[in-house]
């Protein structure tokens, strides 16, 4: 039989299937789960306690939660006697992991024919889970009453993949109960238990995540100190041409132009490092009152010193790629720069381009479905690639010096036989 209670109700198990405390227990020691970055209550979903009901038991509470920093839940680990679930352990998404409640599992607990291991069990990111719970019996003098855990099985889509349970005949109460479970994201727990696992109470998300924001981003390189190291700076060749006049002296002048417009790829990119987190498969935006370094054009200083720096765009998506133009211009649209008979110039186009990258620490402000919002620290890394203006010369330079292999462009014949000082 299965019990399934409303999931907008807080209910402290009162029923056979969960006993009172029993004779030589004491009152348990209280926990308290930790609150949000901004002062927030844990978004928890309406919960049941299983298993040794009431304020006494053998050990104190212990509250499970990495919320306020974006973890969640996602493996768990345990073993049983026949008598009850003897340990149980939970895994969190960051690698981190809760102690065991009742007892680690050793070769020489004991009841060596008699128990059962289950080892570690994760499920994917997102992935809602269900839990059922049977209590356990027998240990009491009353065989209906329960002093902790029967059963416990863990369901992904309906799929059970995980289940620990006292393996003693009778040892199960038939009444299962399915843990409310909210927006089927584990949380956290709520336990208790020395020599066994006496109670448990599981902490869901309430409500389905609708949408994240990265509100505040404190980066780990300092932009000062990675302007000062010019760092991740690099210059693009664009173009390399050298243009001349093989006439002899007394002949004809003639014309050539260098100018081009290159298409380059610039983005961005701000990642949150907790792929596991609450958040699990929701694209978070990023607020536009700060951004991330991008180059900037501006900040070129003349044709031969470079004075790039990095600075603060602001922008409102986590990752975006957009087309910038990398254009130069030897000569205006209409006018030709000449070259004298046998003189030659060697021209050049190049722009800089400028990489960042960096770890953040920042604030993702999360509202759920029935309105609630909440904030946690969160950690990822930024990166971007921009570039700025391009630049371009025409030198001049002994034909006699132009590499065999050098890419030479084509030039026109002069109307005018006049030269043409050449402005570079």
């Amino acid at each position: 039989m299965l019990l399934s209670f409303p999931k907008v109700a807080l209910l402290v198990a009162s029923l056979a299937a969960f006993g009172q405390a029993a004779e030589g227990t004491r009152e348990s020691k209280e926990c308290q789960f930790y609150k949000g970055k901004d002062g927030e209550d844990p978004p928890f979903a309406a919960s049941t306690m299983v298993g040794l009901g009431g304020p006494g038991g053998m050990g104190d509470w212990d509250c499970a939660s990495r919320w306020h920093e974006g973890d969640t839940i996602i493996g768990v680990e345990g073993w049983a006697t026949e008598f009850a679930v003897e340990g149980i352990k939970f895994h969190y998404a960051s690698g981190e992991e809760t102690p065991w409640y009742g007892r680690k599992y050793e070769n020489d607990n004991g009841h060596a024919s008699m128990k059962m291991r289950k080892d570690k069990t994760t499920w994917g990111a997102g992935e809602a889970v269900d839990i059922k719970i049977n209590g356990n019996r027998k240990q009491m003098k009353d065989k209906e009453q329960s002093n902790g855990i029967g059963k416990i099985e863990f369901f992904v889509n309906g799929q059970s993949i995980w289940a620990v349970w006292a393996t003693g005949k009778g040892a199960i109460q038939s009444d299962a109960l399915e843990v409310p479970n909210g927006a089927g994201i584990l949380l956290g727990v709520k336990a208790r238990g020395v020599d066994w696992v006496e109670s448990l109470d599981f902490k869901f998300l309430k409500s389905k995540v609708v949408s994240t924001t990265l509100v505040d981003m404190k980066l780990d390189e300092d932009l000062k100190d990675w302007n000062a190291r010019n760092q991740g700076l690099e210059r693009i060749d664009l173009k390399d041409t050298f243009f001349l006049n093989p006439n002899k002296p007394g002949g004809s002048n003639v014309t050539y132009k260098f100018s081009n417009k290159e298409s380059r790829t610039k983005s961005h990119s701000v990642a949150d490092m907790k792929s596991h987190s609450i958040t699990a498969g929701v694209t978070f935006t990023v607020n536009a009152e700060f951004g991330v370094p991008l180059i900037t054009k501006a900040s070129v200083q003349t044709a031969w010193n470079f004075g790039y720096t990095f600075e603060m765009q602001k922008t409102t998506t986590n990752s975006e790629s957009t087309a910038t133009d990398l254009s130069y211009d030897i000569a205006s649209p209409g006018a030709s720069n000449f070259l004298e008979p046998g003189k030659a110039v060697h021209c050049s186009a190049w722009a800089i381009s400028g990489t960042y990258e960096s770890d953040y620490t920042g604030t993702l402000v999360t509202k759920l479905e029935d309105g609630t919002k909440f904030s946690y620290l969160t950690k990822g890394h930024a990166s971007s690639v921009s570039y700025g203006t391009s630049v371009a010369q025409c030198p001049e330079v002994d034909i006699k010096d132009i590499p065999s292999t050098a890419e030479v462009g084509e030039t026109e014949s002069a109307k005018s036989k006049r030269a043409v000082a050449f402005q570079g």
